[in-house]
C-alpha cells in the first residue's frame, strides 16, 4: 500500500473535523453539505476502496454491489 498523499491527508482531516462538528451539540447542516464533495472526491473514494479491500475499514452495508447489502436484501426478501 502506498503512503497517502498530503492532499488525501488534508481531505481526510477535513472529513474528521466536519463529522466531529456535525455530531457536536452545536453541529450545523453546513457540515453535512461540506462532507458530500469530500466523500465523493476521487482520491478519497479510491483510498476508501483500497482500505476496504485490504480489510482495514468496515464494509459499507448500503453500498450498491456490496456483498453485505446483497445478503441483507436476500434476508429481507426471504431468500435466506
Amino acid at each position: 500500500m502506498d503512503s497517502p498523499s498530503l492532499s488525501l491527508l488534508v481531505k481526510l482531516g477535513s472529513i474528521a473535523v466536519h463529522v466531529d462538528e456535525m455530531l457536536s451539540p452545536l453541529g450545523h447542516g453546513w457540515d453535512k453539505e461540506a462532507l458530500k464533495p469530500l466523500l465523493a472526491d476521487p482520491e478519497v473514494t479510491a483510498w476508501i476502496e483500497q482500505m476496504t479491500d485490504e480489510g482495514m475499514l468496515p464494509v459499507q452495508r448500503w453500498k450498491k454491489g456490496s456483498k453485505v447489502r446483497k445478503a441483507l436484501e436476500d434476508i429481507r426478501a426471504g431468500r435466506r
